[in-house]
């Protein structure tokens, strides 16, 4: 039996990073301390918390707090979890996308036994949904929050789906009081999913075209207060809540309104088990609408090939897989698909590395690999982030990336513009800045 819904279950519980944090805090005041407190996970994810609340712009930085607990958070059942999550997704911000694979890779594979078909075919996935998308008013598409590739899908179909009316771009992470339509890019303080550079892609790619940006995050004010008489599901306050902004914000004042959803794991399922009922199931209930949904966090790559899906690898055993996301369909037309939570499952594509980093940081040929000279980072871990100069200083960067105990590191950019690149150390503090002039060439060696 397929145990994903227990594991996205867990999953809904998160409503928020802030609620992660408030919900350690409360753990971390409640736990007992080991018999060495310095280098116990709980004095660990405080230190990260601490961090983080004064982070700011560079929400990255608590990384090298945690990377310094690793043992001692891996080794704590309680924190496990939560400790895999938040590392993983701030190696994921500096650009260390194997590294952000790993640390969720111990969550297991409690999946379907069922066999694929002996013959099979493959489609890219982009063309599949736009063809599919025609038909619906609401497309929606699920990411890991700690893998970038998750982001390029909604990224490509973002163009065709203008095309064909589609004029709204919803986020989970996006804040609602943030005034992104007006600014036009996105800002470190606009989201916390959204601080990284494939997503702020996937914005600015948005805005330039002219969707509307929407968020539908719960709002403080939409919770209700705890009664320990009457407790709240949290889980199904949060997945309505969400449901609710998404209507208001879109169909009810534009009735003409198609809208291209962007959500996190299990918000997409259109169907509810147990004590949790997704956004994605309340939005088809209130509108009588059926969302086109997809689903490619399942059939995505893992840091490793044992560690994927049995339907993953013998579709790559096969050469199903490339550097796009596919659709698999068997001899009789008829569409490989998991589950029944959702309409279409998608298989991620591959990563390939260039200069020491995935392939796929092109973007499709958005961007170029550039060469960057880093000698104060010789005997260092530092962090790069590329600005453009038009836009302010709370920008999402262009590119951020890790240049550990390296003389260079490749940056990937769009071609023929300039950009500031401000090196840092783990601790955010500025090293070094300088600008660089972006040609439409491949870095050599």
């Amino acid at each position: 039996m397929n145990e994903r819904p227990t594991e996205i279950i867990v999953y809904g519980n998160i409503k928020s990073i802030t609620e992660i944090l408030l919900f350690l805090i409360v753990i971390t005041l409640c736990a007992p301390m080991a018999a060495d407190p310095d280098q116990s996970c709980t004095r660990g994810i405080a230190l990260y918390q601490q961090a983080w609340r004064e982070s700011h712009n560079h929400s990255w930085l608590p990384l090298g707090i945690l990377r310094s607990y690793e043992r001692s958070c891996n080794d704590d059942s309680e924190y496990r979890l939560y400790y895999s999550q938040i590392r993983a997704t701030l190696e994921s911000k500096v650009g260390n996308h194997r590294d952000a694979l790993g640390f969720n890779d111990w969550r297991g594979n409690s999946y379907s036994a069922k066999d694929l078909p002996s013959s099979l075919r493959a489609i890219p996935a982009v063309s599949y949904i736009v063809e599919q998308a025609k038909r619906s008013k609401f497309v929606i598409v699920n990411e890991r929050h700690h893998a970038g590739t998750d982001r390029l899908l909604t990224l490509e179909l973002l163009e065709p789906l203008f095309s064909h009316g589609f004029r709204y771009l919803a986020l989970e992470t996006q804040v609602h009081q943030d005034k992104i339509n007006e600014r036009g890019y996105p800002v470190a303080s606009g989201g916390y999913y959204s601080n990284d550079v494939v997503f702020a892609q996937m914005i600015r790619t948005a805005l330039h075209l002219g969707f509307e940006v929407v968020s539908y995050e719960i709002e403080d004010d939409q919770r209700a207060s705890d009664d320990a008489d009457e407790p709240v599901n949290r889980q199904v306050e949060r997945d309505l809540a969400q449901a609710e902004n998404l209507i208001a914000r879109t169909i009810l004042k534009d009735r003409d309104a198609k809208v291209l959803v962007h959500c996190g794991y299990g918000h997409v399922y259109e169907k509810k088990w147990n004590t949790w009922s997704p956004m994605a199931y309340f939005l088809r209930k209130l509108t009588e609408i059926d969302p086109l949904t997809i689903e490619q966090t399942e059939l995505s790559e893992r840091s490793s090939v044992s560690e994927e899906h049995p339907w993953r690898q013998r579709a790559d055993a096969a050469g199903l897989l490339s550097g796009q996301p596919v659709v698999l369909f068997d001899t009789n037309d008829k569409r490989i698909d998991v589950d029944t939570y959702t309409d279409i499952e998608v298989f991620g594509l591959r990563t390939d590395y260039e200069h020491g980093r995935p392939s796929w940081m092109r973007m499709g040929g958005l961007r170029e690999p550039v060469w960057f000279n880093t000698p104060e980072c010789v005997d260092k871990a530092c962090i790069l982030e590329a600005m453009d100069p038009t836009e302010d200083d709370h920008a999402v960067p262009y590119d951020r990336v890790e240049s550990n105990h390296m003389n260079r590191v490749a940056l990937f950019l769009p071609p023929n513009r300039n950009f500031d690149i401000r090196i840092m150390n783990l601790d955010s503090e500025i090293l070094a800045s300088r600008s660089i002039n972006v040609p439409a060439i491949q870095p050599d060696g």
